[in-house]
């Protein structure tokens, strides 16, 4: 059985993935609407009604349905602690900028199309990372944004300047 924070954390991405199809599919639904308000997609909420939530439920393709029901069939499946950190794991996401979960999506992305090898060897460095002393993390955290300064503040010159 894989470790609770791996889960923990997966169940993070997949309630994401749901909170974003369920704001993405609001937003087309109120457009076909003609309703002039417009979906905040900073606001992470299902429809209020049982009726709206039905319509959005049904304008779902039956793949994405089954998908959603997989995922929270799992999701049933945690103990109540994990459900917590989950939801506070969830909570500092919905308080990111909006600019900022854009930022945090497009990594994702790029590193879901890395080949898996290098997906694995990035995971094992990460778990490296946080198996270090706090003092080393934040000492190696800190040296990081200081040559990512640098790096901004002084690009490499170019072949034949």
């Amino acid at each position: 059985m894989k470790n609770p924070q791996h889960i923990l954390k997966y169940l993070l991405r997949i309630f994401i993935l749901i909170t974003f199809v369920t704001v993405s599919y609001s937003a087309q639904a109120e457009e076909q609407e003609g309703n002039s308000e417009a979906t905040n997609s900073s606001e992470f909420s299902v429809p209020a009604s049982k009726e709206e939530r039905k319509k959005l439920w049904d304008s779902l393709p039956e793949e994405k349905k089954e998908e959603l029901r997989k995922k929270f069939t799992r999701f049933k499946k945690l103990s109540p602690e994990q459900r917590q950190q989950l939801k506070s794991k969830m909570q500092k996401w919905k308080k990111l900028p909006k600019e900022e979960r854009a930022r945090l999506k497009k990594r994702w992305r790029n590193f879901q199309q890395l080949p898996p090898e290098e997906r694995t060897r990035i995971k094992a460095k990460i778990q490296e990372f946080k198996k270090l002393p706090k003092e080393e993390r934040q000492k190696r955290k800190a040296d990081f944004k200081k040559w990512r300064k640098n790096r901004k503040n002084n690009p490499k010159r170019t072949k034949g300047t």
